[in-house]
């Protein structure tokens, strides 16, 4: 179960970096994050490349919450 929380909040990452290089927004990478179930804890404009920080919670027991957090870079090729 954690390494497949690991593995959609890394996908996450990626996607929403991608959304926001695409148009020079962390708006737009916030919402791609959102709709991949995470949330955008930081996003730093480059120029045309984006870095996003992801964070994804996961709950292992009833009160037990833990926060996966992923990164990703995008720009222009």
């Amino acid at each position: 179960r954690f390494a497949v929380a690991r593995a959609e909040a890394s996908a996450a990452a990626d996607l929403a970096a991608l959304a926001g290089a695409e148009v020079g927004d962390c708006g737009r990478a916030a919402t791609t994050a959102q709709a991949n179930a995470a949330m955008l804890l930081a996003c730093d404009l480059q120029g045309a490349d984006v870095q996003v920080t992801v964070g994804r919670d996961l709950r292992l027991l009833p009160g037990r919450v833990v926060r996966l957090s992923a990164e990703a870079r995008a720009g222009p090729a």
